[in-house]
C-alpha cells in the first residue's frame, strides 16, 4: 500500500483493509491444510478401514461446528424417515383391520 493511500485512510477503513487481509490469508491457510489433507489421506487410504473418510482421519477446528450440523440434519432427516415409515404402516394395518 502506498504511503499516500495509507495516510488517507480513516482508521475505520484502515481497519477493514487488515481484516480483509487476515481474512484473505486465513482461507489461504485453511486451503494449504485442506490440500495437505488430501494427499495424506491419499497416501493413507490402502491401508485404512472401508469407508473411513477424510474427516475422520484428520478434522480441522473450523470444519467441527460444521460436521456437528450436518450430523444433527443427519440425525433429523433418520427421525423424519423413522415417522413416515411408522405412518405408512399404521396405514397398512388398518387397511389389513378393515378387510379382516
Amino acid at each position: 500500500m502506498p504511503f499516500i493511500e495509507f495516510y488517507s485512510l480513516t482508521p475505520r477503513s484502515f481497519f477493514n483493509a487488515v481484516n480483509g487481509q487476515r481474512k484473505k490469508e486465513d482461507a489461504y491457510s485453511k486451503e494449504r491444510w485442506v490440500m495437505t489433507r488430501e494427499i495424506m489421506f491419499a497416501v493413507m487410504q490402502p491401508y485404512l478401514d472401508q469407508g473411513t473418510q477424510k474427516t475422520d482421519v484428520l478434522t480441522f477446528r473450523w470444519e467441527e461446528k460444521q460436521l456437528k450440523v450436518l450430523s444433527e440434519e443427519r440425525a433429523l432427516k433418520i427421525a423424519d424417515d423413522i415417522e413416515k415409515m411408522n405412518a405408512y404402516w399404521a396405514r397398512q394395518d388398518a387397511v389389513k383391520k378393515v378387510v379382516d
